[in-house]
């Protein structure tokens, strides 16, 4: 199969170098990052033309000089 027939769904956080890394708001964050992942997520399979498989879940934590990132990918492959 074509690799360019792969479709990538991302959904990550802002960050923000004002917030502390503590359990606390990393719990805020990645419940954040799941809801917009779900509901992009879904829309994609919702307007897929041709059924799909998900496909390499990634999930990680991300530090930048602007604070803490949350992100989370997976691919849509279509099924043949």
């Amino acid at each position: 199969m074509p690799e360019a027939a792969k479709q990538v769904i991302t959904t990550r956080t802002e960050s923000h170098s004002d917030v502390s890394d503590s359990k606390p708001a990393r719990a805020h964050q990645a419940a954040m990052t799941e809801k917009r992942f779900g509901e992009t997520l879904l829309k994609s399979l919702r307007e897929a033309k041709t059924d799909v498989r998900l496909s390499n879940l990634r999930e990680e934590w991300v530090t930048t000089e602007g604070g803490l990132i949350h992100e989370i990918s997976v691919d849509l492959v279509p099924v043949e």
